[in-house]
């Protein structure tokens, strides 16, 4: 028996990490029963079945309810030799709870020639918006703590609603709007690799 170690990178041209936010014992942010690490879960596991077939490889940072530290997801990105890096979330308002949309942030302070993390942040941010026939809330910097701040790759974090509005957190849990969102989330892949050869 022979067994060879070879390195994702080596078998793939096209590596993409999707990081769903919190699981275990982390449940993000929370509203009547709506968690952040399921509804990411989903959409991540949906993404990575979409892209299947469009020659790129993707990885997820967990495939299960687990606890992950911010550490062991940063050493995966950089393990399996990304080319991009998404963190999938929700987002919450409690002083404002009309408050809806989809937003995106990105570390401000790590530029990449030709395409870095604002245009990843922009792209996914506007791939998703039109998925899903929702509204795009802006671009902002990622807080310094955030793991974005550790990656030297396009990478980006898409916050996929508001689960302190009702409306919003109603299509959050459905299957078929999470299928929506997941389309955007590919899409946006694909236009990054068609743009970049």
């Amino acid at each position: 028996l022979w067994v060879d170690y070879v390195s994702p990178k080596e078998l793939y041209d096209r590596i993409v990490v999707l990081d769903p936010v919190g699981g275990g014992r982390d449940p993000g942010v929370t509203a009547s029963g709506c968690q952040e690490k399921e509804v990411a879960l989903s959409v991540a596991r949906q993404t990575a079945q979409l892209m299947e077939d469009r020659q790129v490889k993707v990885y997820l940072t967990r495939t299960e309810d687990i606890d992950v530290t911010k550490e062991a997801r940063r050493q995966f990105a950089d393990w399996v030799g990304a080319d991009l890096y998404l963190e999938i979330g929700l987002s919450a308002d409690d002083a404002q709870e009309s408050t809806y949309g989809i937003r995106a942030e990105y570390n401000d302070e790590y530029y990449l020639p030709d395409f870095g993390n604002v245009q990843w942040a922009d792209c996914v941010t506007r791939q998703v918006t039109v998925a899903s026939s929702n509204r795009a809330i802006g671009l902002f910097p990622a807080e310094e703590d955030d793991i974005l701040w550790q990656l030297k790759i396009p990478a980006a974090r898409i916050s996929l609603g508001y689960v302190t509005n009702s409306s919003e957190r109603q299509l959050l849990e459905q299957e078929s709007y999470q299928k929506k969102l997941a389309e955007g989330i590919a899409e946006a892949i694909s236009e990054v690799y068609t743009n970049t050869q």
